[in-house]
């Protein structure tokens, strides 16, 4: 059980803001400070600081919000297994959360294989932002969460699950279609992308680095929600895309777009499974995640 001041403490690491914190709680802002300096007084160190008008965590407070979130994600998982002892759940559940991509491309498929071979488990995921997983993560609302390298939170253990690459596709009447090219070729090209500030924008900025390109220099056109979407608007506009493999494989498959090799990508995307601490999985989660990581690398094999 976790004490209600501490409960406070890790949903302002999550919010930043006194304001938003008293909001989600229910309580009101002098509450929430009270709580953090009950919490300061207890360690004789400052939790908390303001450089601007930006809140931000101390090296204490960092420290102290990695610990408890290990705290959280045992006791969560003691909560369970009692819950199971006395017969109230009658299924081995899991609970994880990912981005858009792997939840639309990857997980269907390998969880509904997962429960016709294990029909006493109950499989829940979410698909959410890095900041989202974070949150989902220090509250102990999930076993684990996938994501990639680019988005690994600070302080928490990691393991290897899929090594992904970044594909060029286009509509299937682009006088690309099926021929190679060059990002310098490709940066005049109009191009598709997901909204400005998804994740998956900062992954193809970082990819672009490392080969002396800006990805602000490139010619968007369209921004779209999803890669399912980039997928429907690539079928019906000349212009390109950058999508990860995983998506860009079914995609091309069923005939939605065509490809354009580009050399330069060739560097690999590594997704992580993350947690506060692996000790703390439960026997079912873990099983769950060698399935996965065993399912994934026979899926990308097949690519």
């Amino acid at each position: 059980m976790i004490d209600y001041r501490t409960e406070t403490f890790m949903t302002l690491c999550g919010t930043r803001s006194y304001t938003q914190t008293a909001n989600i709680l229910n309580i009101t802002q002098p509450a929430v400070s009270q709580h953090i300096r009950f919490l300061e007084n207890h360690y004789g160190v400052k939790l908390v600081e303001y450089k601007g008008k930006q809140l931000y965590l101390t090296p204490e407070g960092e420290f102290l919000r990695r610990e408890l979130s290990k705290i959280i994600s045992l006791s969560k998982s003691v909560e369970k297994r009692i819950a199971e002892i006395e017969g109230s759940d009658k299924y081995k559940k899991v609970v994880f959360a990912s981005n858009m991509t792997m939840g639309e491309y990857l997980l269907p498929k390998m969880v509904s294989d997962y429960m016709k071979l294990h029909p006493d488990y109950r499989i829940c995921s979410y698909i959410a932002s890095g900041k989202e997983m974070r949150q989902l993560i220090g509250e102990g609302k999930v076993d684990y969460a996938i994501v990639d390298i680019y988005a690994v939170p600070d302080g928490m253990e990691k393991e290897l699950f899929i090594q992904d690459y970044l594909r060029c596709v286009c509509n299937p009447a682009h006088p690309l279609a099926g021929k190679t090219a060059s990002l310098k070729d490709l940066i005049k090209e109009n191009v598709i992308s997901r909204e400005h500030n998804a994740a998956a924008n900062n992954v193809i900025s970082q990819v672009f680095a490392r080969h002396g390109f800006d990805w602000n220099k490139f010619k968007v056109e369209i921004e779209a929600g999803s890669m399912l979407a980039i997928e429907e608007y690539l079928h019906e506009i000349e212009a390109i895309s950058f999508i990860y493999e995983i998506a860009a494989a079914r995609a091309t498959q069923h005939g939605q777009v065509s490809r354009i090799e580009v050399p330069e990508l060739t560097d690999p995307i590594d997704y992580f499974f993350v947690y506060p601490d692996k000790s703390c999985l439960s026997e079912e989660a873990a099983n769950f995640m060698n399935y996965c990581k065993e399912y994934a690398d026979k899926q990308m094999q097949m690519l």
